[in-house]
């Protein structure tokens, strides 16, 4: 017999409380990877010696540096020449953001759910650098940021799919959203913190949406912006209107991104597009 909904609320609620949640671990080459790449002194060779630790993460760096966007007449084959071809703020990128899509975007049964929550949390990291570039903030921490604004979400279903049994209906939408309400937040500022994560990002976890333009929350305002421009990277007929709606949204205004800014972060579409395509 299928469980109530509120059944299921209380066992994840019981099993929160006795820390019987599992957390996936951040791999140590990608939390080495982040404490090397935020040394000045760190040169591609360093980088390249740490990637070559973890084949799947060499083989994402491999790929990247010879994607037909990074591609040139010749064929990269070791880690050095990648780092060199694609810089060390790439690889950093690609390292991070393919460990956190195999670790916690990966759930046997909630595939579709998750690869257009990745697909969301990628494109939300990425449009966050860009308008990082424009305000000229650190643009890694923006990436970061964004990437990882909706892991709780992600760890959430990781959670219901260990509680969930093989004769059970799928979850009623309104019912998910609740759960992830209750439980988004809290579950990914355990994983920010046992990852050891810096500030920013479990900021950027942490904010409520509601509230952020009052509060002139800068960080939370980026994340935000880059959330609108990744709802426009889809858009159907109506994209011109939704474009000048969001060019008379206050956020641009707090966060001092001009029109012609806009235009600049508007044509970054096609190749945020393609990375997305292309994984990452």
């Amino acid at each position: 017999m299928a469980r109530s909904f509120e059944s299921i609320k209380r066992e994840l609620e019981r099993r929160y409380d006795a820390g019987k949640i599992e957390l996936p671990p951040l791999p140590e080459v990608a939390q080495r990877v982040l404490e090397t790449a935020s040394d000045p002194l760190t040169a591609a060779t360093d980088l390249a010696t740490l990637v070559h630790r973890d084949q799947g993460l060499a083989a994402e760096v491999l790929k990247g540096a010879n994607s037909a966007m990074q591609a040139g007449r010749v064929v990269i084959v070791s880690l050095q020449q990648a780092v060199a071809r694609l810089g060390i703020e790439r690889v950093v990128e690609l390292v991070i953001a393919a460990s956190i899509r195999d670790g916690v975007f990966s759930v046997p049964g909630f595939q579709e759910e998750l690869r257009l929550l990745w697909r969301r949390s990628l494109g939300t990291g990425l449009f966050a650098k860009e308008v990082a570039r424009v305000l000229r903030e650190d643009v890694e921490a923006a990436f970061l940021s964004g990437l990882l604004r909706s892991v709780g979400t992600a760890l959430l279903i990781r959670a219901l799919a260990r509680l969930r049994r093989a004769d059970e209906p799928s979850m009623q939408p309104e019912d998910f959203r609740e759960l992830d309400i209750a439980f988004r937040v809290r579950l990914g500022l355990d994983a920010a913190s046992t990852w050891g994560l810096p500030d920013h990002v479990r900021d950027a976890i942490d904010f409520d949406e509601s509230t952020a333009l009052e509060e002139g929350n800068g960080n939370a305002l980026l994340i935000l912006l880059a959330e609108r421009l990744f709802d426009l990277l889809d858009t159907d007929e109506a994209s011109e209107e939704k474009e000048e709606a969001l060019r008379s949204d206050p956020i641009l205004d707090e966060l001092g991104v001009y029109p012609d800014d806009l235009d600049t972060l508007f044509g970054k579409r096609e190749e945020i597009r393609d990375m997305l395509e292309s994984g990452g």
